[in-house]
């Protein structure tokens, strides 16, 4: 079935959305969907196998980079693995995308960029 990915759910409760598991394509469902990922604060993982997490690398720095006037804390929630999973991706010493998110904080270019989507300066970490 080439239109159908790995699993993903959001939850509306009062408004406050929550992310069941990140498979494949996620961050692109949920904006085609109209629902931007910065409309996300809590995310819960069932298990962690690639068609439950692949997307979360794009889905957490997509979501940090438009986050904007102000940050709100990311929540992840799952089991075993899930901290040292997080801490994978965006840990400013040993994570696989602290080269980027750091070069984003750090670039004057980007710093215009978030400037002018209504940022404040200094820019906090992902």
């Amino acid at each position: 079935m080439p239109d159908r990915f790995g699993s993903s759910y959001v939850i509306d409760i009062g408004g406050e959305k929550l992310l069941f598991d990140c498979g494949p394509a996620t961050t692109w469902k949920l904006i085609k969907a109209g629902i931007s990922p910065t409309e996300i604060n809590s995310v819960f993982f069932t298990h962690h196998h690639f068609d439950h997490d692949a997307d979360f690398p794009t889905f957490i720095l997509t979501r940090w980079d438009q986050m904007v006037p102000k940050d709100k804390l990311l929540k992840v929630y799952g089991p075993t693995m899930t901290e040292e999973f997080t801490r994978g991706i965006i840990d400013e010493d040993t994570g696989l995308f602290a080269h980027d998110w750091k070069a984003r904080i750090g670039h004057p270019a980007s710093q215009v960029t978030y400037l002018d989507r209504g940022g404040i300066l200094p820019r906090s970490k992902p």
